[in-house]
């Protein structure tokens, strides 16, 4: 736990603290057969402390997947003990990481956050216990049922003549605390200094909680906030995109339409001048269509014409 709280709240030599903890961790289960349900416990006050934003849901992932490694580990080394495979530990590995990983709506209220929490741990444990029972049924294991015979026994609802819990329930160990220990504790002032301090950290835990709760709130709002605002911008930019476009549409027909109307006037005005040309070159319509429309672009009937007119004045100056 100290290498635990030391990787929690510092960010320093992760690697090396990572490491730590493993090895530690697996040591621990080599040593104790009982291990297993030291770590249960363990993994549902983190997955607590999570999901009330006590603590960071990555680390807390981190942790849980180096106690599935050490336990499959075990596993190994140990050649597939019974007690080990089928221990909610390792059974609760799965629901712990699915939990850890989903996201959580900071824009809820705190009390809406906590029966929330409380919820989900509920399902997490009904799924280890579902799962642990599949893998008991399928693989016939019934090595850890002294440990639940020992605490139904304590609670009064098991069967009184089981040999597991009689053995058990008679070393006082396994005894309740009686009062005798009560007024011995209370003497001495441990109990009343353990109660205050007890309290102090609850009503710190509860402000922290309630703090966290709001600050999440908070940027959940701000989020959303600048959300829709970046939204708005987009709308706005894209209804001024769509705004120019409908414009340039609109130009462009008109455009269209004026080069039609001028490519129309142009055509009208190439067939009123084509229909003078026609007229022009009907023989009938003009006495002076020979001469005039044969030298008209052609430069080079122009000396032959010449050269003939200037013949004909000469033979008539003669003649006469």
């Amino acid at each position: 736990m100290l290498f635990i709280c030391m990787y929690i709240r510092s960010c320093n030599w992760q690697k090396v603290k990572l490491t730590v903890i493993t090895l530690l961790t697996f040591m621990f289960l080599l040593s104790w057969q009982f291990a297993p349900f030291v770590l249960l416990c363990q993994l549902s006050c983190l997955m607590v402390l999570s999901r009330f934003l006590l603590l960071p849901a990555s680390k807390v992932s981190m942790i849980v997947i180096l106690v599935a490694i050490s336990l499959l580990a075990n596993c190994v080394v140990q050649n597939k003990p019974p007690l080990l495979i089928s221990s909610p530990a390792l059974s609760m590995v799965v629901p712990a990481l699915v939990i850890s990983v989903t996201p959580s709506d900071g824009s809820l209220g705190a009390f809406l956050r906590f029966t929330i929490a409380v919820a989900e741990m509920s399902l997490v444990l009904l799924a280890t216990v579902l799962i642990s029972g599949t893998i008991k049924i399928f693989m016939n294991i019934d090595a850890d049922s002294h440990v639940y015979q020992l605490l139904l026994a304590k609670f009064q609802m098991g069967d009184p003549r089981d040999f597991d819990s009689q053995l058990y329930m008679c070393t006082e160990a396994f005894d309740y605390m009686d009062l005798e220990t009560v007024g011995r504790l209370c003497d001495s002032g441990l109990l009343l200094a353990y109660g205050v301090g007890i309290l102090i950290y609850s009503i710190d835990t509860l402000r922290l909680f309630l703090s966290n709760a709001l600050e999440t709130t908070e940027d959940s709002e701000a989020e959303k906030f600048f959300r829709s605002r970046n939204k708005s911008t987009i709308d706005l930019s894209l209804d001024s995109e769509m705004f120019l476009y409908d414009h340039y549409e609109e130009a462009k027909g008109k455009i269209a339409d004026y080069e039609k109307e001028e490519f129309d006037d142009m055509t009208s005005e190439r067939d009123g001048i084509d229909g003078e040309d026609t007229t022009q070159s009907d023989p009938d319509a003009s006495p002076y269509f020979s001469t005039d429309h044969i030298m008209k672009g052609r430069p080079d009937l122009i000396f032959f014409v010449g050269k003939g007119y200037y013949m004909f004045s000469i033979s008539d100056l003669w003649s006469r």
